[in-house]
């Protein structure tokens, strides 16, 4: 596409760029077309814009967008905030496991959505204590998450009852757990597996 095809992201009378039109200016790979992307974030772009500019810089591999996206952690939209999290994680090698941490404080459940895949690809022992708390809490997309950064410190913990986890939650987080087979001492997953079976047995007796 040339220039004259590529929106101007300028005038806030212009109308709200595409996801092809942002896409455009990523592509374009200018400094001007940079600048009418930052020019447009600064000036606060509606939702749509912030969120798609964001997905498309982790595309493109852009860390020098995070400055201008940065206000937007604090989005009312929790679905802009997923993207900014997200956009974080991914770009900003040296503050990752900072920008993880603060996508798993977000109080809104879509705003965390991202942080429990990123978690996984990007699992480190600091978030324990946090998934553990929103899994307690009833956030069954922590669960996985926190299966990913267990260790056996954490079935010791389980098994004395130092991490409490309710009762419906139970056979998914077992579950997860027996899934690494690196995870535990042989005694320990002998342990997982009954408490597994346990976790099945309410649902069995509750059965017609």
């Amino acid at each position: 596409m040339t220039t004259l095809g590529l929106l101007t992201l300028t005038a806030s009378a212009s109308p709200v760029p595409t996801a092809e039109a942002i896409a455009d200016h990523f592509t374009a790979r200018s400094a001007e077309h940079d600048d009418q992307l930052r020019s447009w974030l600064d000036r606060g772009a509606p939702p749509a814009v912030v969120a798609t500019t964001a997905r498309l810089s982790v595309v493109y591999g852009r860390a020098d967008f995070l400055p201008a996206l940065r206000p937007y952690l604090a989005h009312r939209s929790p679905a802009v905030r997923a993207a900014i999290h997200a956009a974080f994680v991914e770009l900003d090698g040296p503050g990752r496991q900072t920008a993880l941490a603060r996508c798993l404080a977000d109080r809104h459940p879509i705003a965390r959505k991202p942080c429990y895949m990123l978690v996984r690809k990007h699992p480190h022992a600091r978030h324990e204590p946090r998934l553990a708390e929103l899994t307690a809490s009833g956030d069954v997309s922590a669960i996985s998450a926190w299966a990913a950064v267990a260790s056996a410190t954490t079935l010791h913990e389980l098994r004395s009852g130092a991490w409490v986890v309710p009762a419906p939650t139970r056979f998914l987080l077992y579950w997860s757990l027996l899934a690494r087979p690196d995870l535990g001492t042989a005694e320990q997953r002998a342990w997982l597996e009954s408490a597994l079976r346990s976790s099945l047995a309410p649902a069995k007796d509750a059965a017609p």
